[in-house]
């Protein structure tokens, strides 16, 4: 059920107060099923499962930062550098760009 989620719920009633609460509360909820997933996964060692599911969860909300940072840790486990570089480049951009913030350094995560 969690991968055929798409995005936001009723996005073409986006002006219409009704749709607004059920959709933040859907998509909230969303986004706890799959952290708890990512985790879950990454602590059992079912790391290609994990990847997946943060891969997913980082496409239908591109602002979910957290992912991005699972995304990396990940990438640094499975031994894929590359990846987790590529990952750690945007990841860092986000954050300085959006949130003004700077990323940890690579070697941390």
């Amino acid at each position: 059920m969690a991968l055929q989620y798409r995005g936001r719920f009723a996005l073409d009633f986006a002006y219409d107060s009704w749709a607004e609460a059920y959709r933040e509360i859907q998509h909230s909820a969303y986004l706890e099923l799959m952290e708890r997933a990512v985790a879950a996964d990454t602590h059992s060692g079912h790391f290609d499962r994990a990847i997946s599911l943060a891969q997913t969860a980082a496409a239908v909300d591109p602002d979910a930062e957290q992912f991005e940072y699972a995304l990396i840790k990940l990438y640094r486990l499975t031994g894929s550098h590359a990846a987790a570089a590529e990952q750690y480049s945007h990841y860092a951009a986000v954050l300085r760009d959006q949130l003004g913030a700077e990323a940890p350094p690579l070697e941390s995560i």
